[in-house]
Parts: structure tokens; C-alpha cells; sequence
């Protein structure tokens, strides 16, 4: 990085234009929002004096190029994808060109740095004042959660591979599933409870318990990508499986 205390190139030529690109690069702000609106004034000061110099200005194209490479950069290090400009063999319409895609992109890319500043600060805030961690299900979620368990309930109901208290068991947990669920979760341990125990009794039936384990496997899809959406992560990665081997502590 350069030493903030070295002058700051003189852009009212090309050569200087060209030294204040790379100054610039050098000298961003770490925040987003203003790392881009230092970018767009250091480009726009230079351009009103490329502007104000009329038909005596120097070639100022290789300046032009500088601040739209960096620009560009910037862009794809915040995630803003920008369509490939088409350059074409006049300088004087390159540098139209180079102006027009910098101001489009800047009107753009600015408010939704803004916005996700607001986000990340407004989540600090709501965890402080609220002090509970929560999952998020929208309305389309719980409206296919709410389906599934209503079948889940019949085809239980309805088993003939559960006995009588494994079946008053399972349907005591979707009761107290389908009670917790709203927009907002704080934990998802009904879920996990129903899926372990559903597991323990319907894992020697086999085919017959396929009507019952296929909907518990779509609820497990569904409440997992919340949690890894949830965690940040990666697509991916699947539904975590506890390893068969021994522990450490037990004898073979």
C-alpha cells in the first residue's frame, strides 16, 4: 500500500491521470461504500479536467483504461457483475464508453452497498437487543412442512410396523412439531428429535416404512438447507453423518 503521506498525482494531465489510478488503487478504503466512492470522485475528478481541456487536452485514453481496470476490479471484489464493455478502435469513443459503463455501474452498485451495510449492522442490533438466535422459514416452507406432517400423521397413524406406543410416541412428536412451528425458530430440536426416533424404530421394516421414511427424508431436506443457509454453508455440504468406528476409550 502506498504511504498515504505521498502527494497525490496531479490528474490534469495524462501522465498524472495515469500516476493517480495507481494511487488510488493503493490507497482504498477498507469499507466498500467508500472504497467505491473514492474510486468514482478520483475517475470524475480527473474526467472534468480531460473535459475542460477541449481540443488542446493530451491523450488521455491510457488513463481512461487505468480507471476502468481498476473499476472493474472492484467490481468483481464486491460481487457486482458487470456486462464486458465493447471497445471499439476510436479512442475518443472508448473513453465515451469507459464514462457511461463507470456512472451506470456506480448509480447500481451503490444504494445495494448501502443496504447490505444496513443489513449486517441491523443484525448486530437485533442480536444485542433481542439476544436470541433464531432460523427463518418462509411462508412456502411452512406450508409444505405443515403438508408433510399431515401426511406423516396419517401413514403413522396407519402403520402396521410400529406397535401401538412407538405410534402414540411418533405422533406425540409431530404434535409438538407442528405446535413450534412458526416464522421464526429459535431451534429445531422437535425435528431432529422426531428423525432420531423415527430412525430407531423404522430401521429394520425395510420397504414398508418407505411412505413414512420418504416424507421424514423431505423434512430433513427442508429444515437442513435452512440450516446451512442459515450457518453460510456451502451448498454442497450434505446432512452431517456420525461416523461407525470406534471410540477411543473402547475396547475391540
Amino acid at each position: 500500500m502506498a504511504n498515504l503521506s505521498d502527494s497525490r498525482p496531479d490528474p490534469s494531465t495524462p501522465d498524472g491521470a495515469v500516476r493517480l489510478a495507481r494511487y488510488v488503487a493503493d490507497t482504498l478504503p477498507h469499507d466498500p461504500f467508500d472504497a467505491v466512492s473514492y474510486v468514482c470522485a478520483s475517475f470524475n475528478e480527473m474526467r472534468r479536467h480531460f473535459e475542460a481541456q477541449g481540443q488542446g487536452r493530451g491523450d488521455f485514453h491510457t488513463a481512461y483504461l487505468s480507471f476502468y481496470a481498476l473499476w472493474k476490479e472492484l467490481m468483481l471484489l464486491y460481487g457486482h457483475n458487470m456486462p464486458d464493455l465493447a471497445f471499439a478502435t476510436d479512442k475518443a469513443e472508448n473513453i465515451t464508453r469507459i464514462a457511461a459503463a463507470i456512472e451506470a455501474s456506480a448509480q447500481d452498485i451503490l444504494p445495494k452497498l448501502v443496504a447490505r451495510s444496513f443489513d449486517t449492522i441491523s443484525s448486530e442490533f437485533k442480536e444485542k437487543i433481542g439476544g436470541k438466535f433464531y432460523y427463518e422459514l418462509s411462508d412456502e416452507e411452512l406450508s409444505t412442512i405443515q403438508s408433510l406432517l399431515n401426511e406423516l400423521r396419517e401413514h403413522i397413524a396407519q402403520s402396521e410396523v410400529l406397535d401401538a406406543r412407538h405410534r402414540r410416541r411418533l405422533l406425540k412428536r409431530l404434535e409438538d412439531l407442528q405446535r413450534e412451528l412458526h416464522n421464526e425458530v429459535s431451534d429445531f430440536d422437535h425435528v431432529w428429535g422426531l428423525l432420531v426416533e423415527s430412525a430407531a424404530y423404522l430401521g429394520q421394516a425395510g420397504e414398508k416404512a418407505k411412505p413414512i421414511t420418504d416424507r421424514l427424508r423431505d423434512l430433513k431436506d427442508i429444515f437442513w438447507d435452512n440450516v446451512r443457509r442459515r450457518e453460510n454453508l456451502p451448498p454442497e455440504r450434505g446432512f452431517p453423518k456420525l461416523e461407525n468406528r470406534r471410540r477411543s476409550d473402547e475396547k475391540p
